[in-house]
């Protein structure tokens, strides 16, 4: 969500449950459809009536325990998928970033060139080799039928390039209507669309331990631009001063951490600006700005904050640019991660070509992982072990990283729809929990009503 109101502030706030309407029912002894007259309050062979024992059960385990229990397992079921680990280092080990779409279309055979190029955004070829988070899908207008959804996508933008074309769509979890980007299929248009030297650097500082990457995406005005970026600087290396990270519980660490993990984990920002007009950031730019419908179109400085594998928190733009808002993003990237479920968090993840699997040292606890599923039906997955070690600095670099290489296929369930399959488990467990807590207040409710 953009913030651009002079305090920042859009909140989406939910209320909580809350259990009310009780009323207090008809005493014991009262009279009741179906019951004996002379059974009213009364003991039958040393036997309290049904509605004398309903009243001991509500005064006693209906208040006494089983409301008590409600509550606590509703609590459980809220904090059971909370981590002591600070958002920004819980997001770079296991938020991994999910398949930007890419069709591609032509009209009739592809030559040989243009083959090439197609095999070059597969798993084999220049996709390959980054690790980019992209799924790839080739549409041939001049096969009858092609799918109403998939031309009307080719209709909608067919005066802006020329065939054969590619149409970079969105994660499907973002449902958003507009392209990324639009471009016609070349070798050149290819290798922009999968890495930039911006996105090279953003991945290189992230790998190398700072918390978040902020970009600047400049408005054209010069006086505006200057005053949001040096703002900024100011306020990150305030934060940067003043700012603390939460208490690790050891729990949540791996045994083989560093017995000092503060070391790795510390507040460190950065800021890097680009040009709305820069050519070799147009896939970038284009990804950011059509994060949200009306970006695009306002003439300010946007803001966005970058943490994890390339994961964009959201926008600030034009006076959101403010202490009070950066502080609040930077509070939030720096926090506990009170839920490890990523589509729980807010953000949107860029196409970046980057093995973070391969480069990212681990920290947190193999207790914390959740197992990845397939995803993404009707397009194929493209990721693989990737050859980026020299993109990242000798003291980022896990010991264990590959030497430089031909890449080597990883499987396709991996890579397809893994951003939300990896959360799948935890997102299960909370379900759990909270049917749990509404079958036990169930029990409490018809326990009341049966006092009689």
């Amino acid at each position: 969500m953009a913030y651009s109101t002079t305090d920042g502030r859009r909140e989406n706030t939910a209320s909580p449950a809350r259990l009310a309407g009780m009323a207090d029912g008809a005493s014991v002894g009262s009279m009741r459809p179906g019951r004996s007259p002379a059974l009213q309050g009364k003991k039958v062979d040393g036997m309290t009536t049904a509605a004398s024992s309903a009243r001991r059960i509500r005064n006693g385990l209906g208040l006494r325990y089983l409301v008590p229990c409600v509550v606590l397992l509703a609590v459980g079921a809220a904090t059971a998928v909370a981590c002591s680990v600070p958002v920004f280092r819980y997001a770079l080990e296991r938020w991994a970033p999910d398949d930007y779409r890419l069709i591609v279309f032509h009209d009739g055979a592809l030559d040989s060139e243009a083959e090439g190029w197609v095999r070059d955004l597969g798993r084999d070829g220049l996709a390959g080799k980054p690790a980019a988070n992209l799924a790839v899908r080739t549409v041939d207008l001049a096969a009858k039928p092609v799918e109403p959804e998939l031309l009307r996508w080719w209709q909608q933008y067919a005066t802006i390039t020329r065939l054969p074309a590619m149409v970079l769509l969105y994660p499907a979890g973002l449902r958003l209507p507009e392209p990324a980007w639009i471009g016609p299929l070349t070798g050149a248009t290819v290798a922009q669309l999968l890495d930039s030297p911006l996105r090279r650097e953003i991945g290189r500082r992230l790998l190398g331990g700072e918390s978040a990457v902020w970009v600047l995406v400049e408005s054209g005005d010069g006086s505006a631009d200057t005053q949001a970026a040096e703002l900024l600087e100011r306020r990150l290396r305030h934060l940067e001063e003043t700012m603390e990270l939460p208490e690790l519980d050891p729990a949540d660490l791996r045994e083989e951490a560093p017995e000092k993990p503060a070391e790795k984990l510390k507040v460190d920002f950065s800021m890097l600006r680009v040009s709305r007009q820069d050519p070799e950031e147009s896939v970038l730019v284009g990804m950011l700005l059509g994060l949200e419908t009306d970006l695009a179109e306002r003439r300010e400085p946007i803001v966005f904050p970058i943490f994890g594998q390339g994961r964009v928190l959201y926008a600030l733009v034009g006076r959101g640019i403010s202490n009070a808002m950066i502080d609040e993003a930077a509070g939030f990237l720096t926090g506990a991660c009170s839920c490890v479920v990523k589509e729980e968090n807010p953000g949107s993840d860029l196409l970046m070509a980057v093995d973070w699997d391969r480069l990212v040292e681990p920290l947190i606890a193999s207790s914390q992982e959740v197992p990845a599923l397939a995803g993404i039906a009707g397009f194929t997955a493209s990721q693989a072990v990737a050859d980026a070690r020299s993109r990242v600095p000798a003291a980022a670099q896990p010991a264990t990283s590959v030497q430089p290489g031909p890449s080597a296929a990883v499987a396709a369930a991996a890579a397809a729809g893994s951003g939300g399959a990896r959360s799948a488990m935890v997102h299960g467990l909370m379900w759990v929990g909270g049917l749990g807590a509404m079958i036990l207040l169930a029990v409490t409710w018809w326990l009341l009503r049966q006092r009689g």
